[in-house]
């Protein structure tokens, strides 16, 4: 009976090792064997990625413990060579208690682990809503650094300011904390009465 018993056990902790070994594959690996390669039509950098999730979610909390940032991602990939993240469809929520929350969309967005500097590509939305304000920007190609509520670009880009100021511009800086936007070159303006 105690013979018994002890096979029980081992078929049971053999079991669960290989239930842990394949979800770890299936999750976390995504069943991927080697490599795989992501490509967009406006991507900087192509690359070999080792480790892809799919549907997830990662949020970043202060040193006070308050919820700062909420990145979601259809698929996130890491090349372990490059040291680079490349984000299919993400949504960042910039969160601050002090200021007006913003959200930033785009079909793709490269990285690396620490998140500092964030190249969005294809279809970059950046949409600030407060109680009073409302501020969007589209473009094709931003870089955003979320630890500095900042964001730059070279490309093409449209402004919209309060639902009824449309700025349009080649280049921009938009300094999200003192509330600036600079436009590089040959910015024109709309201006809707309401």
């Amino acid at each position: 009976m105690q013979k018994r018993m002890l096979q029980r056990n081992v078929s049971l902790i053999l079991l669960s090792i290989s239930i842990v070994i394949i979800s770890y594959y299936l999750f976390i690996n995504n069943g991927q064997s080697g490599a795989q390669e992501i490509i967009h039509k406006n991507a900087v950098v192509h690359s070999k990625y080792s480790t892809t999730m799919k549907n997830i979610t990662i949020k970043e909390f202060s040193k006070d413990g308050d919820l700062n940032r909420i990145t979601y991602a259809k698929c996130m990939s890491h090349a372990d060579k490059e040291d680079l993240i490349v984000a299919e469809e993400p949504e960042i929520h910039v969160l601050d208690k002090s200021k007006d929350p913003y959200v930033v969309n785009a079909d793709l967005a490269e990285t690396t682990k620490n998140f500092s500097r964030i190249t969005l590509i294809g279809n970059v939305n950046i949409t600030q809503d407060g109680e009073h304000e409302h501020t969007k920007i589209d473009g094709d190609f931003i870089t955003f650094y979320p630890n500095r509520d900042y964001a730059e670009t070279n490309e093409e880009i449209t402004i919209v300011y309060q639902h009824n100021l449309t700025l349009k511009s080649k280049g921009m800086t938009a300094d999200f904390n003192k509330k600036i936007f600079t436009m590089d070159n040959n910015a024109r303006g709309v201006y809707y009465v309401s």
